[in-house]
């Protein structure tokens, strides 16, 4: 990298780079991308390995965490994960006041900011780590169901709720694509996998 953060009070000019093609705008202590040469890491871990022998779960808490988890902090932070995943009542309804037509990624930008009226205090200034911890969890799971609703919705279909029994990847397939002709059917262990490796590639984005 060239530091050029002198660069304008030294000779009153700015650079120019449409689209930030050759600019790094700022520095990430969880991802590493080179694009060009196909490179991505998280935490130093390579994306090839992760997707290899990791889950989407153990991903995100080595985002949050630093480091890979045990077989107990996984199964822990799995539950946590899980029983956040359901969203108030109210958030569902939003739903139902979008066009027909309105795209999916739109409800979600309107439905997401509208998340954190119900998650954060209103006089909230300072945060604990705990409460950090806690926060990411909620918008890791509610985020889940919040796409499948708006996925869903957008088709006219009917909402799925999200189940205990099942994964966060099995929840987010069957929360989408549930077949109304079999209810209970759990998702293929192949979508689940893609799922699963698609998710992880799209985690973090430095």
């Amino acid at each position: 990298m060239i530091d050029i953060r002198t660069l304008f009070g030294q000779s009153g000019h700015f650079t120019f780079d449409p689209g930030f093609t050759a600019t790094g705008s700022c520095v990430s202590g969880i991802t590493y991308i080179d694009g060009a040469n196909g490179r991505l890491t998280y935490r130093g871990y390579k994306i090839e390995e992760l997707a290899e022998h990791s889950s989407f779960m153990e991903v995100c808490y080595l985002l949050l965490y630093e480091d890979l988890p045990s077989l107990h902090d996984l199964h822990m932070f799995e539950e946590s994960v899980k029983k956040e995943m359901c969203v108030h009542a109210k958030l569902e309804n939003m739903f139902s006041t979008f066009r027909d037509d309105a795209v999916p990624m739109a409800k979600m930008c309107t439905v997401i900011g509208s998340l954190s009226t119900f998650l954060v205090e209103n006089d909230k200034r300072k945060w604990s780590q705990k409460e950090m911890e806690k926060l990411a969890i909620s918008l890791i799971a509610k985020f889940a169901t919040l796409a499948a609703m708006a996925h869903r919705t957008s088709l006219g279909q009917p909402i799925v709720k999200p189940r205990m029994d099942l994964s966060y990847t099995e929840n987010l397939i069957n929360m989408m694509f549930n077949d109304p002709d079999h209810p209970d059917k759990p998702p293929s262990p192949i979508h689940v996998k893609a799922m699963d490796k698609f998710l992880i590639l799209h985690a973090d984005h430095e």
